[in-house]
């Protein structure tokens, strides 16, 4: 029986029943919604009518802060749905002998610290938000993610840029290693000319074709190694075809650094990975299964990463 067939058998009998249990309450959201919005109509038409300009302006507090309760309603409701998902989600998951015990937190985000160590962003990250916090072992590495949104004021112009939007990973091999190593996709070899910069700016250096093997890997990256980085072994076929893999499957843009034994992956993502419905249902193992699709996509590349230490 392959994994699909189990994660059909084990929505049926242990995730369905969760989610007809928060069906009843999105349900009871779009109701309310719905009479808001009639009601909001109702009041508009009776202002307009009457033409009370203090009248109006009266009525304008009660309604904004009418408006801050169905927004927290629905934030509830999303932060209620997206944990019992998830954990379930993740319970199935670490039935596989290769995973440890994962574990989901909606709230908690990777620290700034990490995100800057990484050396694949020059930046103060002054706006930084995290969600969807999972972390656990597979085979021998331990590993942390989330979603990020950083932003910064913008050097030249008077606005906030987004630095990265997306899934950032966290992992640690085992051994101690030596030297660093940057991996950036080409496509944005532009954007991250400030990143690569400041690594260089201490004697690393571009790693040449023959440094790298046969994959296709130089054609949609570029890496850059400190002189004491152990190039061979940081970025070996196996670790190459992972990182090469992952961004043939998801299309997405994915950078990689070797930081001494730590491990970061920043994963491209403008579209938030795990939010729940709100017009339509919920229930329903296609949706189920994109959730466990995007995740156990995530989690490979930390296996292909524990299988090429």
């Amino acid at each position: 029986m392959n994994r699909i067939e189990d994660l059909r058998l084990f929505y049926n009998h242990t995730i369905q029943p969760e989610l007809l249990r928060l069906e009843h309450s999105r349900r009871r959201l779009i109701q309310l919604l719905i009479f808001s919005g009639l009601s909001f109509v109702v009041i508009a038409i009776v202002t307009l009518a009457i033409n009370i300009l203090p009248l109006t302006l009266f009525l304008c507090i009660p309604i904004a802060i009418y408006i801050a309760y169905l927004l927290r309603k629905i934030r509830a409701f999303q932060l209620r749905f997206k944990p019992y998902v998830m954990k379930l989600v993740l319970d199935f998951l670490d039935n596989d002998i290769y995973y440890g015990t994962l574990e989901y937190d909606a709230e908690k985000e990777i620290s700034k610290e990490h995100f800057q160590n990484s050396h694949l962003f020059a930046t103060e990250a002054t706006e930084f938000d995290g969600e969807d916090y999972i972390h656990g072992r597979i085979g021998e590495l331990m590993f942390e993610l989330c979603e990020l949104e950083v932003n910064e004021m913008s050097k030249v112009r008077n606005r906030v840029d987004t630095v990265f939007r997306g899934v950032f990973l966290h992992s640690k091999f085992e051994k101690e290693m030596t030297g660093d190593i940057i991996i950036i996709p080409r496509e944005l070899k532009a954007k991250s000319m400030r990143s690569i910069k400041r690594f260089t700016r201490n004697g690393a250096t571009e790693i040449k074709n023959q440094q790298v093997h046969d994959l296709g890997f130089d054609e949609y990256f570029v890496a850059y190694a400190s002189a004491n980085a152990n190039v061979a072994a940081l970025l070996s076929s196996g670790m190459q075809a992972a990182i090469l893999g992952y961004h043939e499957r998801t299309k997405c843009a994915v950078s990689v650094s070797f930081i001494g034994s730590d491990i970061y992956v920043a994963v491209d993502e403008p579209n938030d990975l795990l939010e729940p419905f709100l017009i339509q249902s919920n229930v329903s193992f296609d949706l189920i299964l994109s959730y466990y699709e995007k995740i156990e996509l995530l989690l490979s590349i930390v296996r292909d990463f524990d299988l090429n230490n």
